[in-house]
C-alpha cells in the first residue's frame, strides 16, 4: 500500500544525499530502513523496561548484591573489565 508522507525540506535534502551518497538507492529505501531502525529501538527500549522492573522488584525484595561481591564474581569468572 503506497502512502504519502510530506517531508520537511530538510528532511527531504538528507534523504537525497544519502541517496546521492549511494547509502540508499531510493527514498523508500532510506524511509524503510528509518522505520526498521526506529521499530529496533523501540524493542531494546521495551527490553531495558522490563529490565528495569526487574532489577527494582529484585532490590524491594532484598536480592541485591554488594558492588565488592559482583567484582569478587566477575574477576572468579574472568569477565572482569580490565
Amino acid at each position: 500500500m503506497a502512502s504519502v508522507v510530506k517531508l520537511s525540506p530538510e528532511t527531504a535534502d538528507d534523504l537525497d544525499r544519502l541517496i546521492a551518497s549511494g547509502s540508499f538507492p531510493s527514498r523508500e529505501a532510506a524511509v524503510a530502513e528509518g522505520v526498521r531502525r526506529l521499530q529496533e529501538d523501540d524493542a531494546w527500549w521495551r527490553m531495558v523496561d522490563v529490565k528495569v522492573a526487574q532489577a527494582r522488584a529484585d532490590s524491594a525484595a532484598g536480592r541485591v548484591h554488594s558492588a565488592d561481591e559482583v567484582r569478587r564474581e566477575l574477576r572468579s569468572t574472568g569477565t572482569a573489565p580490565r
